[in-house]
Formats: C-alpha cells, structure tokens, sequence
C-alpha cells in the first residue's frame, strides 16, 4: 500500500549529492545507486512536501533539491522549503524539540504549519 503523502526533513536523498557516513552506508548496501531516490523515482510516487537548510553540515541541501527535482520532471505533486541557515536535526524548530538554542528558529518551525496546510490541500 502506497502512503497517502510524504513529509522529508533533511533527506538523504542520494549518495551521489553527499552522504553523512560512507561507512555506514557500505553496511546497507555494496549498491549504493540502489538507494538513490531520485534516480529511481517514478510518476508513481506519493505527494512529497520537503524541506531543510541550505548550509546544514551533515546532509547536504542538494539531496533534497535533487529529489523535488526529480518528481517535479514526473509531475508528482510536490513542494520544496530550503531555509538559509540552520543545524541538521531542528524537528520542529521549536523549544519542544530543541536541545540547544541553535536548534530554534521561529521562522523555520512554521515548517510544520506549511506541511499540514500542504497536507490538506491534497485532499
């Protein structure tokens, strides 16, 4: 059964565009173009809402730019948030999920907002 939509926050979309630990990807697969989404996308694929930080330094932004463009070429319904600065990790970008000041931003916990607003627009 397919899901109704997707929500991505920070992907690892693809090997090719950076990945946080190659040695832990050898240890999912000795294929790793096998795990690349946006090479293996198809006009199938569940509505995607997407969203992370252009200068985040574990998961480069390009993986989630690569994937909406990916489904965007398929028509697949999908919208792209790349947010200027902040960590990898914020959740919900709000002092319930925060473990440092670093990881709130006001302007970036309206994420979630969006999403649902997103979400309700697909119906």
């Amino acid at each position: 059964m397919q899901p109704f939509a997707t929500i991505l926050g920070f992907p690892v979309i693809t090997p090719n565009d950076g990945f946080p630990d190659t040695k832990t990807l050898a240890k999912w697969t000795t294929h790793p173009q096998q795990l690349a989404a946006d090479q293996n996308a198809t006009k199938d694929n569940a509505p995607t809402f997407i969203w992370a930080t252009a200068d985040d330094q574990l998961v480069p932004s390009q993986n989630a730019v690569d994937y909406f463009l990916a489904l965007q070429a398929l028509q697949v319904p999908t919208e792209l948030h790349l947010y200027q600065h902040g960590p990898h990790g914020m959740a919900l970008a709000d002092e319930t999920t925060a473990y440092d000041n670093h990881h709130v931003d006001h302007r970036i916990a309206t994420w979630l907002t969006t999403a649902l607003a997103w979400l309700h627009e697909l119906k």
